[in-house]
């Protein structure tokens, strides 16, 4: 492909040389034989100048090979291409015109330097089919657009052109045969050239109307799609918030009734701490479905305190201590004394257990780091895990809602973990990010604005 690219520039580089070469013939008066170049002239040749390309051919082939040249290329190279095409479009149809009609100031320079009918015809097709081939753009680009103002130029166009041409031809020959004079088809010719453009205004008019009216009906039905998709999400939200509220009685009265048993009788009480477990995971599913429905709905309260990192972070820990052991994972704490932000405590705190949870999902059972450090203007919670890690082309597409890192069947959950931790740590002004790659684990990084001189206040 590109060595045919490359022979394809060359000849029209070739067609380029030989059209200026002529050219600058007429205009020097030195004489560079390029007509002479495959066969001699005729000893009876007609003119000054027999034998040689006529200047509108020679000027039609040289703009036609810088076309050819140019467009391949993009920007102002593609527009100059289409306008030098254009230029030898425009010269063809005036040259045939000159034939149709018998002027042939239209096509012939001086005594024998002519543009023949046939070489016009061949600068038309050539012109016109590289005009086709790279319509973008170009002025003919809007005639392959899917837009009203593409249809209408596909409409209107074939006939201005060859109407007008027809009209022209019948008026000419009319008044050949005697049918009429100058004047009355100088008039004729008129009245019809008026007549076709009231019945193009007219019938395309009547087009563009209709496809206005199916536009609207389009729309009036996309309004109305919508509307029914914005009533289905907000049932659904009222139905996840209605179905948590009457999750949370009896899953409450079963925990309590779990703990009760628990502190009653040792026999058992390995099973009676699995349930409990069960239990917690169960409430936080709950918790975690009306949550989403609050963020849907933009309903998220914040009660702000303020809150020392360390001691909520190092909380959440041991709040999930049982968890992280169920899943064989282990957690190093590193918290640097002192780093208090002002935020709402529980809501942080279920941003940073929700990355925990996930690094104890994803983390294949070995350990996690998690450290609390200053970092310039901000507070920030790192949590590392040496599991499974994540494709960078995936690192966005985690914290949005019912995503997953990993497909669905081979981890639990609803996928909406990150989905709060984010929106949560956006809430209190704060980004959340991750570093990983497949194989080599994750690092999820909480960033929270620090409360500057702020007394430190226990979150939880």
């Amino acid at each position: 492909m590109r060595g045919s690219r490359t022979w394809a520039r060359a000849l029209a580089g070739f067609a380029l040389a030989i059209g200026l070469g002529t050219l600058l013939e007429y205009g020097t008066g030195i004489d560079l034989h390029i007509d002479q170049l495959l066969a001699r002239d005729a000893a009876q040749a007609e003119g000054p100048y027999a034998g040689r390309m006529a200047p509108n051919a020679a000027f039609g082939l040289a703009a036609l090979g810088g076309a050819l040249i140019l467009f391949p290329g993009s920007g102002w190279r593609r527009r100059a291409a289409g306008w030098l095409a254009l230029l030898v479009v425009f010269e063809a149809v005036l040259a045939l015109l000159g034939y149709l009609h018998g002027t042939r100031s239209l096509y012939q320079v001086a005594r024998a330097l002519r543009l023949s009918q046939y070489t016009a015809s061949g600068l038309l097709l050539l012109s016109v089919g590289t005009l086709v081939a790279w319509p973008q753009g170009t002025a003919l680009e809007v005639l392959v657009r899917r837009t009203a103002g593409g249809l209408l130029a596909r409409r209107v166009l074939p006939p201005i052109l060859t109407l007008p041409i027809l009209l022209g031809f019948l008026r000419n020959a009319g008044e050949r045969f005697g049918l009429y004079d100058a004047a009355l088809g100088t008039a004729l010719l008129t009245a019809a050239i008026l007549l076709l453009a009231a019945l193009l205004i007219f019938t395309n008019a009547r087009v563009m109307d209709r496809l206005d009216v199916e536009q609207r009906r389009v729309a009036v039905e996309n309004e109305r799609l919508a509307a029914e998709a914005r009533a289905a999400v907000a049932t659904r939200d009222e139905f996840i918030a209605l179905a948590g509220h009457e999750l949370r009685t009896p899953i409450t009265a079963m925990r309590l009734q779990a703990q009760l048993e628990e502190r009653r009788t040792e026999r058992g009480a390995e099973e009676l701490r699995r349930w409990t477990r069960l239990i917690d995971r169960l409430a936080r599913l709950v918790e975690t479905m009306l949550d989403t429905s609050r963020l849907a709905q933009r309903q998220l309260d914040l009660q702000p305190t303020t809150v020392d990192l360390a001691l909520l972070v190092r909380g959440s820990v041991e709040r999930l201590s049982a968890l992280l052991a169920a899943a064989q994972a282990s957690i190093r704490l590193q918290a640097e004394p002192g780093i208090v932000v002002r935020g709402d405590a529980l809501r942080i705190e279920q941003a940073v257990e929700n990355v925990l949870l996930n690094a104890a999902k994803y983390g294949a059972g070995r350990d996690i780091e998690v450290s609390v450090v200053r970092e310039d203007a901000f507070a920030r919670i790192s949590i590392c895990d040496e599991g499974i890690g994540i494709d960078p082309a995936d690192h966005e597409r985690i914290f949005a809602r019912f995503e997953r890192a990993s497909r669905a069947e081979n981890f639990g959950g609803l996928g909406l973990g990150l989905y709060l931790a984010r929106q949560v740590v956006q809430a209190h002004g704060g980004t959340i990010s991750v570093v990983s790659a497949p194989g080599k684990g994750a690092t999820f990084h909480l960033r929270l604005p620090l409360a500057a001189g702020a007394e430190a206040a226990v979150g939880g």
